[in-house]
């Protein structure tokens, strides 16, 4: 019988010792994947996206219009009038 998969987030105010924490514990185990809201918000602010690909995934903007369709899975969706950003908080039902 295959192994259920698992998710583990290190939560924590900033300063708190998370990533040295996953550095630590990557270092003994294969952890897969590990996502920092600070790279991300690095990756946006040079190249003006989220590179997708290093989590393994590949979307095409295809893919974006059609989980848009799902009205179940927005929880907001939208543009500031005064702003060239595009907020999507994304909620999905699993």
């Amino acid at each position: 019988m295959p192994r259920a998969k698992r998710l583990r987030v290190f939560a924590g105010p900033n300063g708190s010792g998370k990533s040295t924490l996953y550095k630590q514990i990557s270092s003994q185990f294969n952890t897969g994947y590990f996502v920092n809201s600070d790279e991300i918000e690095q990756d946006i602010s040079k190249a003006g996206f989220i590179n997708l690909n290093r989590f393994g995934l590949k979307l095409t903007q295809e893919d974006l219009d059609q989980f848009l369709g799902r009205d179940q899975s927005i929880a907001y969706y939208g543009r500031p009038k005064s702003q060239d950003t595009l907020y999507l908080l994304l909620s999905v039902k699993i």
